[in-house]
Order: C-alpha cells, then structure tokens, then sequence
C-alpha cells in the first residue's frame, strides 16, 4: 500500500496525462464526490464511504495541483464532532485555498475505521488504468 505522499504525485500526472486542467469544473467535482460520500454515509454503506473519501481525496488533489497549491500533509487523527463540522470545514478550506482539507478526510475516514490511506489507495487502484476523454477539463470515465 502506497502513503498519501507517494499517492499524491501519481494522482498529479494522471490528472496531466488527462488533460484535466479547468479548476472551477474540478471543484464541482469535488462537490459530487461530497454528495456521493454522504450519500453512502446515509445509507452506512462503509465500502462506498472508503471509495467516496478517496474519491473526495483525488478530486482534492487535483484541484491543489491545477491551482499549484501545497497540500498540507502532516496531521494527526482528528475526530470532529459530527459530519457537519467535517464538510464545514473541507468545503471552507477548498474555498479559501488552505492546506487542510486531507486533514478533515482524514478525520471522516478515522470516524469510519479507516483512513485516508487506505481510502487513497481504493481511489487510485480504480482510476490509475481508467478509460475516458477530456471533455472542458474534466475527465469523462468510460
């Protein structure tokens, strides 16, 4: 299993080789992913919450990428108090460009008995080989 650090730049020249580079169609992204991962949440469907915060977790590190943004990487376990909080503060970091967001993945994944790792790694074994095209910057999956 590759780190969150080893993840980052695959995710990064994935993104280039895809042509992915038009920021405000990759935040709606992140947006999606958010409402896919709640959904999952809902349902306490936990396979689809460790895909959803990868995928939140990839679509964050693109848009870092595409805005030449640092990421913040060395963070404990938080556990925020509920799930509020916790997009409260990704969606208000992606917002303002500040360097946490894995920080509040990383605290949605603990909260589920994973973590952003393992979540990352589901992520990135599901796209590293995927099909598609590049439709206004934003990558169309088979």
């Amino acid at each position: 299993m590759k780190t969150v650090e080893e993840l980052i730049p695959l995710i990064e020249e994935w993104a280039d080789k895809k042509g992915i580079d038009n920021p405000e169609r990759q935040y709606l992204k992140i947006l999606e992913e958010v409402g896919e991962t709640a959904a999952a949440i809902l349902r306490d469907d936990q396979d689809e919450i460790k895909d959803g915060i990868g995928d939140i977790a990839v679509t964050v590190i693109i848009y870092y990428w595409q805005k030449k943004e640092k990421l913040f990487l060395d963070f404990e376990i938080h556990a925020t108090p509920n799930y509020w909080l916790t997009f409260e503060f990704l969606l208000s970091d992606l917002y303002e460009i500040e360097p946490e967001p894995l920080m509040w993945l990383d605290c949605l994944a603990y909260r589920h008995g994973t973590t952003l790792k393992e979540c990352l790694n589901i992520a990135w074994s599901e796209i590293k080989d995927r099909k598609g095209k590049t439709v206004n910057g934003t990558f169309i999956k088979e």
